[in-house]
């Protein structure tokens, strides 16, 4: 599989359009192929880790529900967030984490019940 990690990040890269979502599709869809390699049966392995980082894509996409990006900059720069206003002090990983999790799922319900 190593072989063809360069291929598998340019096509996440393509698909994502950042860098940084790219890194994080193609390490999802290693470790997918690296969980499911004893049951791959076919003769073209790069077309098969192609097709699971295409999957990782769609699959993180779906997740982050194609959410904006949000331009950070200096305290009262027009149209932008200040970096502190991003972050508590309280807050750890776990706890943003858990945050961000339960504002998706307030998201969904609110879609649900909206229509």
């Amino acid at each position: 599989m190593l072989p063809h990690l360069d291929a598998a990040y340019n096509l996440a890269r393509w698909l994502v359009r950042d860098p940084a979502a790219a890194e994080d599709v193609v390490q999802e869809a290693m470790l997918r192929a690296l969980s499911y390699f004893s049951s791959f049966r076919g003769i073209n392995p790069r077309a098969w880790l192609l097709q699971i980082v295409r999957n990782a894509a769609y699959s993180a996409r779906e997740r982050d529900g194609n959410a904006p990006l949000v331009p950070i900059g200096q305290p009262g720069e027009a149209g932008t967030v200040a970096e502190d206003a991003l972050v508590s002090e309280a807050d750890d990983p776990e706890t943003a984490l858990i945050g961000a999790r339960r504002d998706r799922q307030v998201q969904r319900q609110h879609r649900i019940v909206g229509r």
